[in-house]
């Protein structure tokens, strides 16, 4: 209790009476009243179980601190500080202890960990120092059994003191990071988080008498235990209010039980074990005991397939007795033998000694009258009240060996008159005495009609395996198609959902729980909506997390392990999902026979298995749940430290593959927080992508190193940061990402200035320009570019890279003619270099340039140059096999194709470029490729397909940054509603194209947009004179340009529209003008006279 003082946590004033900080909700130091007598120890060292306390005491990782699934239960006896003000010390010691005492009781018999005493209450852990599957069914189960036993002594004290006592228990269930601080002459065992203020609160909170726990708690229990809600409640400290319920009962005490009472899932699978369990069954009957066991890892599904067995028709003549091992009751001996018992008497919890005496002796005596003489040893099992004077002899090894003989004789006999199967689960958490039982009874079985049937997990060692009665069936997760029926079970048939049900299964590796608890997990989150079996989802999972009753059950096995073998599986976690041996000797630093060894424990109890032997033996994870909980184990300072040595280990053992492995190690030097080196490997690990048009990946991998600069020194980061925003234009560009990348290079612009860096603003200038191309801002472009040749002094590469920009820029205003010269002297400047080199540019240089040149070409209709160099751009880009290289270097043979009129081979080439597309990272082409396919399609006939495309083309550049190609992709949209005869359409595209083209100066699409408007006037015969004025412009600027296609085509519009006026001889000449010049090109018409279809001019 304190007065007048402030909270060490927050700072905040408390209140006399207050345990907690009203504030912050950290627990308050006990301050004893000047006349109290000193209260019980605060060390939880004394108020765990040994098992716990020594693992407190021993374990580094309790010392360097760990994160923990808990639930924390608080409780405290309202208003002592009244009833003990003006007691003797020793009186108020005599009234609290006993309280005190009470509550720890409750907590130990559920092996919970008391870790503060305050006065008049405790705040206790369950799930640390050693995780518990199941930590918040014990709180609730030690709450319940708190109040009980304070109850009974409450009415005591009221009788003989008059004092009312009510104790008020709060439960969370949460997140902590625990850590022991201290000597061996004092331990202090903390807990820090959310969870532990919110369990505060919930205490303070709770009606005096009642237990009050949050929803996360019951989320945990649920199944197990009964509940009132009492709605949202108002916490200090949070700002929106936390689901609260009434803890009223237990109603379940295994998981099976749990899930029976909400109605279990559709059994799948298991034909196999059946059969062998049926087998096992026979021989049984035949007077051939056996022992099965069912083997394999926690929620697999082994007490699902123990309730369907022993619930088969094939067992109507057996009599069944089944018990369970708690994972709490592994201190309290003979607990599922008196399970077993209980069941096979008939007892009630509400028997008295009288009765439980009376139905044991009379059920023995109707069986043989010779099983009287174990009464005494049965009863000592059955009757809690039992005195030791009552019992066989006190010697606890002969007590031992009467109740062994007195069972085995029952259960014996019991079988010559029916025959009997014994189920047993959870071994891995029996008592010794019942586990001596177990082995006594096997010994028996030969010749006798009994089955016993047990469950455990891999990791438990038991002595039967010579035995020839003896079968193990092992129970493995479920296969793919088998898993996938149950999650049609689970969530339904819906095939949206198939991209789920894939990440769901590959995430759990196909164990049921895991399925049923990840599931649920999805609904409760919103990813799921519906009902069971009819769900639908209106989202997609970026990544599956782990589902708390899953992490709390898999740290629970984890927490088990030894601490080498615990410390070796954490560590194996760090470095990834798969372990490379010789990272991870490095890591968990052991010698290489104890590696060895706890690797095989680790594998034999399948939280790992061994892979890869070539080139490096690397072990994996069973699944990657089992990875995940082993990781958010390790607090924050244990991950970096692991991290780090990963990183060391990585450099040094892949010191002539860091390329190769630039990802793995820039994950690690960033977890690492080693920022030098993790600006570095990412670097090399986006560049990596870039290569092979990963470009999402490599934007992550920028912009975390952009991130990771902000950690270097200031005098350090600027170069940096401007090469990095460089890098970082590489990966956005093909991503149609522009604005984006002129933000990035207007930043680097700014600290290149400050620098007087001209080098780099040369570069900055450059890639500008090329975003200018692609935004239509031509004009702006060139003048970029200008600025960038001016500071490129004898930079070869900077001039290379802002001379094919400005080229594009010329090319898409229609210069062609000037583009190819450009293009020409680009090639100049690479002749005589290496064929590979990309010259700093993320794509090849040699290749881009031929395949721009190779489109200009046929624009102006110099086809044969045209193929010739788009050949070579292909051979070039494919002996590279970089993909945005590919896509151009292809384009241009389908564009030159498509320019003369082969719409056969066009179709092929777009064909193919759609699957580049789509299997790399270039959005940025998307429109492009499927314009020009759409295109081709109208062309060769198939113009309703080829429309559908181009609408999706015209969408999709509606919405994208790029410009340049918006203009190609709205000619080729109104070529096509020309041929499907949609003339009132076309002409208001034609409307928006033509000042769209005129604004920007493209004169080559403006062009093809008026003879596209002479076309349509011609095939309409309307207003033929407007038809004329626009086939004059397009003539005119077609001569102008060079445009010896287009103008071919303009000469036949011409002879169409002459000839809509009866100008018949007019109609001939240009006729027989365009059909010339189109033999002089080596083409063929775009399509039949009075249609329309144009080239490609960009």
């Amino acid at each position: 209790m304190s007065f007048g003082i402030a909270c060490a946590t927050c700072g905040s004033r408390l209140r006399p009476e207050s345990k907690y900080c009203d504030n912050c909700g950290a627990s308050i130091p006990v301050v004893a009243p000047r006349h109290s007598a000193p209260l019980l120890s605060a060390s939880p060292f004394f108020h765990a179980p040994s098992h716990l306390a020594q693992s407190i005491f021993t374990s580094e990782t309790s010392q360097e601190g760990e994160r923990k699934q808990v639930t924390v239960l608080c409780s405290d006896m309202k208003g002592s500080t009244e009833y003990i003000a003006e007691l003797d010390p020793e009186d108020a010691r005599s009234l609290l202890d006993p309280v005190l005492e009470r509550m720890m009781e409750a907590v130990g018999r559920y092996e919970g960990t008391i870790n503060q005493v305050m006065g008049d209450g405790i705040q206790a852990l369950f799930g640390a120092p050693i995780a518990y599957e199941d930590h918040a069914v014990r709180a609730c189960f030690a709450a319940l059994k708190m109040q009980e036993l304070i109850r009974k002594y409450a009415e005591e004290v009221r009788r003989t003191r008059g004092v009312p006592l009510l104790v008020r228990v709060g439960l969370n269930s949460g997140e902590v990071v625990v850590r022991s601080l201290g000597s061996e002459l004092h331990m202090n065992y903390s807990a820090h988080g959310q969870a532990v203020h919110l369990a505060a609160r919930m205490e303070q909170m709770a009606v005096p008498g009642t237990i009050l726990m949050s929803s996360q708690t019951l989320h945990l229990a649920q199944g197990y235990v009964m509940t009132r809600s009492l709605g949202p409640m108002l916490v200090k400290g949070l700002n929106a209010p936390v689901l609260s319920y009434e803890l009223l009962g237990a109603v379940a005490v295994s998981r099976l039980q749990a899930l029976a009472r909400h109605g279990l899932t559709r059994f799948v699978g298991r034909d196999d074990e059946i059969k062998q369990l049926r087998h096992a069954l026979d021989l049984a009957y035949a007077r051939h005991g056996q022992i099965v066991a069912l083997v394999g890892e926690p929620g697999v599904g082994k007490s699902r397939l123990i309730h369907e067995f022993t619930r088969a028709p094939c067992l109507d003549s057996w009599h069944i007795l089944e018990a369970g091992a708690l994972s709490y009751g592994s201190a309290t001996s003979y607990l599922p033998v008196t399970e077993f018992l209980r069941s096979y008497f008939q007892l009630t919890t509400s028997d008295d000694s009288q009765t439980i005496r009376e139905k044991v002796t009379t059920r023995l005596m109707s069986l043989d009258e010779a099983l009287l003489a174990g009464l005494p040893a049965l009863l000592l099992l059955l009757d809690p009240s039992l005195d030791d004077a009552q019992a066989p002899p006190s010697d606890r090894p002969q007590r031992g060996q009467r109740i062994l003989e007195a069972v085995k004789r029952l259960l014996f006999r019991e079988s010559e008159v029916r025959p009997l199967l014994l189920v047993l689960e959870d071994l891995h958490s029996i008592d010794q005495e019942t586990m001596t039982f177990i082995d006594g009874l096997v010994d028996g079985l030969p010749g006798a009609r009994i089955m016993l049937l047990v469950s455990f997990r891999p990791e438990f060692h038991h002595g039967w395996t010579s035995k020839s009665y003896f079968t193990q069936i092992r129970v493995d997760p479920l296969e793919h198609d088998i898993a996938g029926e149950l999650l049609d079970a689970l969530i339904g048939l819906d095939e949206a959902l198939g991209q789920i049900k894939e990440i769901l299964i590959e995430k759990t590796g196909g164990t049921p729980l895991f399925l049923e608890e990840s599931v649920r997990s999805l609904v409760e989150t919103g990813v799921l909506n519906g009902k069971q079996a009819d769900y639908h989802t209106t989202t997609s999972i970026v990544e599956l997390k782990i589902p708390q009753t899953i992490e709390a059950l898999l740290t629970s096995r984890i927490d088990r392990l030894s601490i080498v073998d615990k410390r070796l599986l954490q560590a194996a976690a760090v470095i990834g999902y798969e372990a490379p041996l010789s990272i991870l000797q490095a890591v968990a630093n052991l010698r290489p026979d104890r590696l060895r060894e706890a690797l095989k424990r680790l594998q034999d109890a399948e939280f790992l298995y061994e892979t890869n032997l070539f080139p490096d033996i690397e072990y994996r994870f069973k699944h990657a749940l089992v990875h995940d909980a082993a990781y958010r184990m390790l607090s924050a300072d244990r991950r970096r430290t692991l991290h780090t040595a990963t990183l060391i280990a990585g450099e040094q053992a892949y010191a002539d593959r860091l390329t190769e492995k630039s990802d793995w190690l820039a994950f690690h030097a960033v977890r690492a927080q080693a920022w030098d080196r993790a600006i570095v490997h990412l670097q090399v690990a986006a560049a990596r992508e870039v290569a092979r048009a990963a470009n999402r990946i490599a934007v992550q991998h920028l912009e975390g190193a952009l991130l990771a600069v902000e950690h270097l020194p200031s005098d350090e980061r600027a170069t940096l940061a401007i090469d990095l925003r460089i890098d970082l234009r590489h990966a956005l560009t093909p991503l149609g990402r522009v604005q984006e990348t002129l933000d990035c290079l207007n930043a680097a612009e700014q600290i290149a200035t400050q620098l007087e860096d001209s080098a780099r603003l040369g570069r900055i200038h450059s890639f500008t320009a090329n975003c200018l191309v692609l935004k239509a801002r031509y004009a702006e472009a060139l003048a970029t570019g200008e600025r960038a040749l001016s500071l490129a002094g004898d930079n070869e590469r900077l001039q290379l890279a802002t001379k094919m920009y400005m080229a594009r820029a010329r090319q898409a205003r229609g210069e062609f003619r000037a583009a190819i010269e450009s293009f020409e002297g680009i090639l100049a400047m690479l002749d005589g270099k290496p064929s590979d080199d990309f010259h700093g540019l993320p794509v090849l240089p040699a290749a881009f340039a031929r395949s721009h040149l190779a489109i200009s070409l046929a624009v102006v209709g110099e086809f044969e140059r045209a193929e010739a160099c788009a050949a070579e751009a292909v051979r070039r880009a494919d002996a590279v096999g970089q993909p945005d290289s590919i896509m151009w270097a292809h384009w241009s043979i389908g564009s030159i194709a498509l320019n003369k009129g082969n719409g056969g081979a066009a179709i092929q080439v777009f064909d193919r470029l759609l699957d580049v597309c789509a299997t790399h990272d270039l959005d940025a082409y998307a429109s492009r490729i499927m314009a020009g396919l759409g295109r081709t399609m109208a062309r060769l006939g198939q113009v309703r397909e080829g429309l559908a495309l181009l609408e999706k083309a015209v969408s999709l550049d509606e919405i994208a940054e790029p410009q340049i190609t918006r203009s190609l992709t709205l000619i080729a949209y109104v070529e096509a509603l020309v041929l499907a005869g949609e003339f009132d359409k076309a002409q208001k595209a034609l409307t928006d194209l033509l000042e769209r083209t005129r604004s920007l100066g493209e004169r080559a699409a403006e062009a093809h947009a008026c003879w596209l408007a002479a076309t349509i006037h011609a095939a309409r015969a309307d207003d033929l004179e407007a038809g004329e004025r626009m086939i004059e412009r397009a003539s005119a600027i077609s001569g102008e340009l060079d445009l010896l296609p287009l103008l071919a085509h303009c000469h036949l519009t011409r002879a169409d529209l002459h000839g809509r006026q009866g100008l018949q001889a007019e109609a001939n000449e240009f006729r027989d003008r365009g059909e010339k010049l189109l033999d002089q090109l080596g083409m063929k018409p775009w399509f039949p006279p009075s249609g329309g279809a144009l080239a490609e001019t960009a």
